[in-house]
């Protein structure tokens, strides 16, 4: 796998492309991309090269954002020419055209509103626009200290870590699911409590 990075204005937001041999994990029409609405970045036009692009603020990922946005958010999937949202993170709230989702079918133009940053998935017959090349002296020098960052690891070592991420996060969502079940379990009994209570013979005090 080939990796290379892009740095961005202030490091509020970077994105790392990935070329990979296997040609079933790339978008085959290169026509798609994300295009950044808001948030502060010299490069508006983030092309989705691969089919499965990561959402997050972790070092694999491939639209690493700022803020407080977690290690690992969201994924965007691509099967059979259709872009799919999957959330896997509870917080902060991700919103499709001003509704929140979890889970979303994709349609072109939709725009996509996560913490202080805005997209909108963008497909063109002419491929991604050109970038511009110009870019500050300080941004120039983050690109290349993101480079030398990751120089030294294989790609078993990008992957590992990677799988080291979404294991945690996978951890995470299991935890929070057997929280959800203990809770509503305790509020089953509680409930079932009350009612034998309620049900229960009142013995009332006679008065003299």
């Amino acid at each position: 796998m080939d990796w290379t990075q892009e740095g961005t204005s202030e490091g509020s937001m970077r994105v790392i492309h990935a070329t990979h041999q296997d040609q079933g994990e790339i978008n085959s029409g290169i026509s798609d991309w994300l295009e950044v609405r808001r948030g502060r970045t010299q490069f508006p036009h983030r092309p989705l090269i691969a089919s499965r692009c990561l959402i997050g603020s972790g070092s694999n990922c491939h639209l690493q954002l700022g803020g407080e946005v977690p290690m690992l958010h969201s994924l965007l999937v691509l099967q059979e020419g259709q872009w799919t949202l999957e959330v896997v993170a509870p917080e902060p709230t991700l919103f499709v055209n001003g509704e929140a989702c979890r889970h979303r079918a994709l349609s072109v133009g939709d725009r996509i509103q996560l913490a202080e940053f805005e997209f909108a998935l963008c497909r063109g017959e002419e491929g991604v626009p050109k970038p511009d090349r110009r870019r500050p002296h300080h941004q120039a020098f983050m690109v290349q200290s993101l480079r030398e960052e990751t120089a030294g690891l294989t790609a078993s070592e990008l992957l590992e870590r990677l799988e080291s991420e979404l294991s945690a996060i996978e951890l995470y969502e299991q935890g929070r699911q057997q929280g959800a079940m203990a809770l509503l379990d305790a509020a089953r009994r509680q409930s079932g409590s009350q009612k034998g209570s309620d049900s229960a013979p009142q013995h009332r005090r006679r008065v003299a």
